[in-house]
């Protein structure tokens, strides 16, 4: 559940620190990279202005896949007992999928 508020806290409960504190990382090193490429890119930058809406359905759905897959790797994760996940786990893990789906 802590993935789902943000990427990378499932991890770092989980005890995979240097995972959990790299999946945080990566969406603000790669959104300030977009940003000051588009600030300063020039011709990017009215590339990107033409096709404003475009571009933020493409940015906005790269974090969405993203999202989810920090949910699905803290959810793997979790699987250290014999016995698997119960039916009440997978239900929890789709209602935050849906969840993500009707935020972003």
């Amino acid at each position: 559940m802590l993935s789902a508020l943000l990427p990378g806290l499932g991890q770092i409960y989980d005890g995979r620190w240097t995972r959990g504190i790299l999946m945080l990382a990566i969406p603000f090193f790669f959104l300030s990279l977009l940003a000051f490429a588009v600030l300063f890119g020039g011709p990017l930058a009215s590339a990107v202005i033409q096709r404003a809406a475009l571009f933020a359905l493409i940015v906005v759905g790269a974090l969405f896949g993203y999202h989810l897959a920090i949910v699905g790797d803290a959810f793997a994760g979790g699987m250290r007992s014999p016995r698997g996940r119960l039916t009440i786990d997978y239900a929890i893990l789709a209602a935050i999928v849906l969840g993500l789906v009707v935020a972003y």
